[in-house]
């Protein structure tokens, strides 16, 4: 039912690194590089202006859940992630073995911020 490893049918199969084709390196450079400029600019952003992203998750439905009160705190605990993301993004374009941890934080942590975004708009809230 199944080729006997000795057919050679498993000797005809090439990895995925060698198939891979040459335009799709680049949409991956391109994938990392554009997350990782997002998330180190807005780890700038925050560092820089504080006082807009403490605005933004005090006026958000998840400052009315947590009970801890948003402060100065947010900010920092805000650049030091997006700083940790972008410069994990950049590792990950040479590195593939975190690649799939890396995505899978930028990706989680993007929904976060859509849904405080979101939540702290002045429509929602009415």
């Amino acid at each position: 039912m199944y080729p006997r490893p000795d057919q050679g049918v498993l000797t005809a199969v090439e990895p995925f690194s060698t198939t891979r084709s040459r335009p799709d390196g680049w949409f991956d450079v391109a994938l990392h590089g554009g997350l990782a400029g997002v998330f180190i600019v807005n780890a700038l952003i925050a560092w820089l202006q504080p006082g807009d992203f403490v605005g933004l998750v005090e006026n958000s439905v998840l400052a009315g859940w947590c009970p801890v009160e948003p402060g100065r705190w947010v900010a920092w605990a805000i650049c030091v992630n997006d700083l940790a993301l972008g410069i994990l993004l950049v590792v990950t374009i040479r590195s593939r073995r975190p690649r799939a941890a890396v995505l899978a934080w930028s990706g989680v942590w993007l929904l976060a911020v859509s849904v405080i975004k979101v939540s702290a708009l002045d429509v929602v809230a009415s």
